[in-house]
């Protein structure tokens, strides 16, 4: 990027301009391709303003609400794959990234909250870190549920600040639902 100076600035100020981030993406979303079977899910990493300490930022995640449909049978999967961008306080030079162990985990670590566990009709059959970028993670569900439901997963997040400095990973649980209709297309 190269920057232009008409009138005069002081020196940080032409610094910052050059080393504005780029805008970042602020709501999460879900979409859903039938004929591959693949759902895909972008989850929103930021830092927001920490309500206990002034001038102080705390990492957020924002993921969307997925529903799995139910499998027309054994052979039937769906892959959800989920993908991490940066949220406002994350520059593009230091994304988030998976947790390599914990990205996605289900059930979610303790949390101190009751978690609604995986019902026994949905299995998954695949579960990972996608290898070549470290901010997607799949996972390949099997739902055959008789009636709607729905459980707790946990997606497990180490960020980098802006600076480049990285902080503790820190988790969410998030829900997933799962229908008792499948999809047709």
């Amino acid at each position: 990027m190269i920057a232009t100076i008409e009138k005069p600035m002081n020196v940080q100020a032409a610094i910052d301009e050059l080393i504005t981030p780029e805008p970042t993406i602020k709501d999460p979303s879900v979409s859903y391709n039938v004929a591959q079977r693949l759902i895909t899910a972008t989850v929103i990493v930021s830092y927001v303003p920490d309500p206990s300490a002034p001038n102080q930022s705390i990492p957020k995640i924002v993921a969307p609400i997925i529903a799995i449909p139910k499998s027309k049978d054994e052979l039937d999967n769906w892959t959800v794959l989920w993908i991490l961008k940066a949220g406002p306080g994350f520059s593009r030079d230091f994304p988030p990234v998976f947790h390599p162990e914990e990205g996605i985990t289900i059930p979610p670590p303790p949390g101190g909250k009751p978690v609604l566990l995986k019902p026994a009709s949905v299995n998954f059959i695949d579960l990972g870190p996608v290898r070549e970028n470290q901010a997607q993670w799949r996972v390949t569900f099997n739902n055959n549920v008789p009636s709607s439901s729905e459980f707790d997963y946990g997606i497990g997040v180490i960020p980098t600040t802006i600076q480049g400095r990285v902080l503790p990973a820190f988790f969410h649980d998030p829900t997933i639902m799962v229908a008792s209709e499948p999809i047709d297309g």
